[in-house]
């Protein structure tokens, strides 16, 4: 600040209020109990409508299992509960494909639930899926590139998973551990 003052010949009030509006300075004179941070950038969303971006997800979730060797399966229809069926040895799997969102906040979400309008109504309904329906949740998330695999039994009481994929959160979030689940297709093999 003294450099300005000299330089400028305004005094010290004069060049904080003309630079208060300056990101550049708002980050250099935060302290580093702050916590100041870089934004998070995202890879640019595809321009796809939601229903084009799911089947991209599961296009690229069907392309990791294949490459792992994993024997897979899609329904003829489109009103199922599946999107995928992996053989495992003898066991059938029933997957259901996510695609994980950016939220502003930082963190993606992916939703655990459906929604369905093959009802009286013809208005959208959230369907949360039972065990008899899905074995696995498997998301794709394009800003890393990478296909989680979760158990029914690990996510199955929420309606959605908060995932810090691009940055850790603040402290006072309730933190879900997703790096287990990582690319782990080793759940899917026999």
């Amino acid at each position: 600040m003294p450099a300005l003052v000299a330089r400028f010949g305004k005094s010290k009030s004069t060049i904080y209020t003309l630079i208060k509006d300056c990101d550049a300075s708002k980050m250099k004179r935060a302290a580093p109990t702050r916590k100041v941070i870089a934004p998070v950038t995202f890879a640019n969303r595809p321009d796809l409508s939601k229903a084009d971006l799911g089947e991209a997800a599961r296009q690229m979730i069907t392309a990791r299992l294949m490459l792992h060797g994993a024997k897979v399966f899609r329904p003829m229809t489109e009103d199922t509960p599946i999107d995928l069926l992996v053989l495992r040895g003898t066991d059938v799997l029933k997957c259901q494909c996510k695609y994980i969102w950016p939220e502003k906040k930082g963190n993606h979400h992916m939703s655990l639930c459906a929604g369905r309008t093959n009802n009286p109504t013809k208005k959208a309904v959230r369907h949360r899926y039972t065990k008899d329906e899905v074995d696995f949740f498997l998301g794709y998330c394009l800003d890393n590139d990478t296909v989680y695999v979760f158990p029914y039994e690990v996510v199955a009481p929420r309606q959605g998973l908060t995932l810090w994929v691009s940055r850790n959160p603040a402290s006072f979030y309730k933190v879900f551990d997703h790096q287990p689940w990582a690319n782990n297709f080793s759940l899917l093999s026999p």
